[in-house]
């Protein structure tokens, strides 16, 4: 068992009925592409790679790739930095959008969902864990507290649906905030009249 490194913002997930409800939350279909980040000791991944016919793995942490590669010898795991993924390569490779599932660090949420969106059309839904302050600042109503720049972006370049909220004691370290599962559904989403990446 590894140990989590703060550095990396790892908290591992522990309980198996909250991997079920994430995995469960993806639109995929099997024969659709879904890529998961952070997969770290993998809650998530053997239960992605059962359901999912082609399915990678992206993890910065080389302790948990070599764990992930000696248990689920059959996935194809990769060690690399989220934030240096090219989505439209990926896309390419599969041939398809690609469905993106993990639970995100928290110090870095913000530029991986912004990654995400840059993507354009290679991704197709994103399922991820965040702070639940994020995810309720993400899918926030006008003139409400919580309505700000990420309400506005998020909304208007995907669908975002905050699914469940996730207590602090299914992970490993117990972090101090809450947490939220939530959908960003990046199809057939109204483009802007402006250049995506001004407007954001």
């Amino acid at each position: 068992m590894i140990q989590p490194r703060k550095r990396l913002g790892q908290n591992f997930l522990s309980d198996p009925n909250t991997a079920r409800k994430i995995v469960a939350s993806l639109a995929a279909a099997p024969d659709e592409p879904v890529v998961e980040i952070g997969p770290g000791t993998g809650a998530l991944t053997g239960l992605l790679a059962a359901r999912f016919e082609r399915f990678r793995a992206v993890e910065i942490d080389p302790r948990a790739v070599a764990v992930l590669r000696e248990s689920l010898p059959g996935v194809d795991v990769r060690e690399m930095d989220v934030l240096r993924v090219d989505w439209s390569s990926f896309a390419g490779e599969y041939g398809a959008p690609v469905h993106v599932v993990g639970n995100l660090p928290y110090y870095i949420t913000t530029p991986i969902v912004f990654s995400l969106l840059d993507a354009g059309d290679a991704v197709a839904e994103a399922v991820v864990m965040v702070q639940l302050e994020v995810a309720r600042r993400i899918v926030a109503v006008p003139r409400t507290k919580e309505y700000g720049i990420l309400s506005v972006v998020l909304q208007r370049l995907a669908r975002p649906e905050l699914l469940f909220e996730v207590s602090r004691n299914v992970f490993r370290p117990r972090p101090d905030v809450t947490s939220a599962v939530l959908r960003l559904d990046f199809r057939d989403v109204p483009g802007v009249d402006v250049d995506p990446a001004w407007f954001r």
